[in-house]
Protein backbone atom coordinates (compact mmCIF):
# COMPACT_ATOMS: atom_id res chain seq x y z
CA UNK A 1 0.00 0.00 0.00
CA UNK A 2 1.19 3.57 -0.51
CA UNK A 3 2.15 5.17 2.78
CA UNK A 4 2.50 9.29 3.40
CA UNK A 5 6.19 8.49 3.43
CA UNK A 6 6.10 7.22 -0.25
CA UNK A 7 4.01 9.65 -1.49
CA UNK A 8 6.26 12.59 0.13
CA UNK A 9 9.39 10.91 -1.91
CA UNK A 10 7.78 10.74 -4.85
CA UNK A 11 7.25 14.25 -4.89
CA UNK A 12 10.81 15.39 -3.63
CA UNK A 13 11.93 12.69 -6.65
CA UNK A 14 9.83 14.73 -9.00
CA UNK A 15 11.35 18.02 -7.50
CA UNK A 16 14.32 17.03 -7.39
CA UNK A 17 14.88 16.24 -11.02
CA UNK A 18 12.80 19.59 -12.17
CA UNK A 19 16.24 20.89 -10.49
CA UNK A 20 18.51 18.22 -12.13
CA UNK A 21 16.94 19.06 -15.48
CA UNK A 22 17.55 22.94 -15.04
CA UNK A 23 21.12 22.35 -14.46
CA UNK A 24 21.32 20.29 -17.58
CA UNK A 25 20.26 22.56 -19.72
CA UNK A 26 22.33 25.02 -17.70
CA UNK A 27 25.05 23.10 -18.78
CA UNK A 28 24.14 22.36 -22.05
CA UNK A 29 23.63 26.28 -22.89
CA UNK A 30 27.36 26.62 -21.75
CA UNK A 31 28.20 23.73 -23.67
CA UNK A 32 27.45 25.57 -27.15
CA UNK A 33 29.37 29.14 -25.87
CA UNK A 34 32.89 29.30 -27.08
CA UNK A 35 34.30 29.75 -23.66
CA UNK A 36 32.80 27.04 -21.42
CA UNK A 37 32.26 27.54 -18.01
CA UNK A 38 30.39 25.07 -16.03
CA UNK A 39 31.79 26.50 -12.83
CA UNK A 40 29.74 24.47 -9.93
CA UNK A 41 26.74 23.18 -12.31
CA UNK A 42 28.59 19.48 -11.78
CA UNK A 43 28.70 18.97 -8.25
CA UNK A 44 25.09 20.69 -7.66
CA UNK A 45 23.79 18.57 -10.15
CA UNK A 46 25.66 15.63 -8.45
CA UNK A 47 24.19 16.04 -5.07
CA UNK A 48 20.59 16.70 -6.60
CA UNK A 49 21.44 13.24 -8.03
CA UNK A 50 22.70 11.52 -4.45
CA UNK A 51 19.41 12.95 -2.77
CA UNK A 52 17.20 11.33 -5.74
CA UNK A 53 19.00 7.75 -5.00
CA UNK A 54 18.16 8.60 -0.73
CA UNK A 55 14.78 8.85 -2.07
CA UNK A 56 14.86 5.65 -3.98
CA UNK A 57 16.41 3.90 -0.98
CA UNK A 58 13.91 5.47 1.39
CA UNK A 59 11.03 4.47 -0.48
CA UNK A 60 12.50 0.81 -1.54
CA UNK A 61 12.79 0.66 2.66
CA UNK A 62 9.29 1.53 2.85
CA UNK A 63 8.11 -1.42 0.21
CA UNK A 64 10.47 -4.04 2.30
CA UNK A 65 8.62 -3.24 5.37
CA UNK A 66 5.29 -4.34 3.73
CA UNK A 67 3.79 -7.75 2.75
CA UNK A 68 4.34 -8.86 -0.56
CA UNK A 69 1.04 -8.64 -1.88
CA UNK A 70 1.30 -4.71 -0.78
CA UNK A 71 4.69 -4.38 -2.05
CA UNK A 72 3.67 -6.17 -5.79
CA UNK A 73 0.92 -3.51 -5.60
CA UNK A 74 3.27 -0.54 -5.34
CA UNK A 75 5.62 -1.42 -7.62
CA UNK A 76 3.10 -2.28 -10.29
CA UNK A 77 1.37 1.06 -9.48
CA UNK A 78 4.92 2.61 -10.30
CA UNK A 79 5.83 1.09 -13.28
CA UNK A 80 1.98 2.40 -14.63
CA UNK A 81 0.86 -1.54 -14.87
CA UNK A 82 -2.36 -0.90 -13.65
CA UNK A 83 -5.35 0.58 -15.36
CA UNK A 84 -5.87 3.92 -14.00
CA UNK A 85 -9.63 2.97 -13.26
CA UNK A 86 -8.58 0.26 -10.77
CA UNK A 87 -6.20 2.64 -8.72
CA UNK A 88 -7.01 4.18 -5.25
CA UNK A 89 -6.54 8.44 -5.57
CA UNK A 90 -3.45 8.21 -4.03
CA UNK A 91 -2.48 5.36 -6.35
CA UNK A 92 -3.52 7.34 -9.38
CA UNK A 93 -1.49 10.40 -7.98
CA UNK A 94 1.64 8.46 -7.54
CA UNK A 95 1.38 6.75 -10.57
CA UNK A 96 1.26 10.42 -12.11
CA UNK A 97 4.31 11.52 -10.55
CA UNK A 98 6.12 8.02 -11.14
CA UNK A 99 5.34 9.67 -14.81
CA UNK A 100 6.51 13.05 -14.68
CA UNK A 101 9.60 11.81 -12.44
CA UNK A 102 10.86 9.60 -15.59
CA UNK A 103 9.84 12.50 -17.99
CA UNK A 104 12.01 14.48 -16.41
CA UNK A 105 14.52 11.96 -16.38
CA UNK A 106 14.30 11.38 -20.06
CA UNK A 107 14.57 15.09 -20.81
CA UNK A 108 17.67 15.08 -18.30
CA UNK A 109 19.14 12.24 -20.31
CA UNK A 110 18.90 13.96 -23.65
CA UNK A 111 20.26 17.25 -22.97
CA UNK A 112 22.94 15.61 -21.21
CA UNK A 113 23.98 13.69 -24.22
CA UNK A 114 23.74 16.53 -26.22
CA UNK A 115 25.71 18.52 -23.94
CA UNK A 116 28.72 15.56 -24.11
CA UNK A 117 28.43 15.77 -27.58
CA UNK A 118 28.66 19.67 -27.94
CA UNK A 119 32.09 19.43 -25.31
CA UNK A 120 33.76 16.61 -27.38
CA UNK A 121 33.37 18.42 -30.65
CA UNK A 122 35.07 21.42 -28.91
CA UNK A 123 37.30 19.35 -27.20
CA UNK A 124 38.56 17.70 -30.43
CA UNK A 125 38.60 21.48 -32.12
CA UNK A 126 40.97 22.82 -29.32
CA UNK A 127 43.24 19.36 -29.82
CA UNK A 128 43.08 19.86 -33.81
CA UNK A 129 44.00 23.89 -33.00
CA UNK A 130 46.81 22.74 -30.30
CA UNK A 131 48.79 20.21 -32.69
CA UNK A 132 48.42 22.26 -35.94
CA UNK A 133 49.76 25.21 -33.86
CA UNK A 134 52.98 22.91 -32.55
CA UNK A 135 53.48 21.75 -36.48
CA UNK A 136 57.22 22.71 -37.75
CA UNK A 137 57.13 25.72 -40.06
CA UNK A 138 53.99 27.11 -38.26
CA UNK A 139 55.55 30.57 -37.13
CA UNK A 140 52.45 32.13 -35.42
CA UNK A 141 52.36 30.30 -32.81
CA UNK A 142 53.17 30.20 -28.66
CA UNK A 143 55.87 27.20 -29.43
CA UNK A 144 57.56 28.94 -32.07
CA UNK A 145 60.70 30.72 -30.62
CA UNK A 146 61.87 33.36 -33.11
Amino acid sequence: MLTKDILECLEQKRILMEQILNITKQMEVQAMEESIHLGDLLDQRGLLMQRVDKCNLLIQSRLEEQNPQDQERVRAVLAQQIPEENCTPDERHAMLLSLEITRLFDQAAALNRSALDLLHVQYEDVKKNLADSKEPGNQNNMFSFR
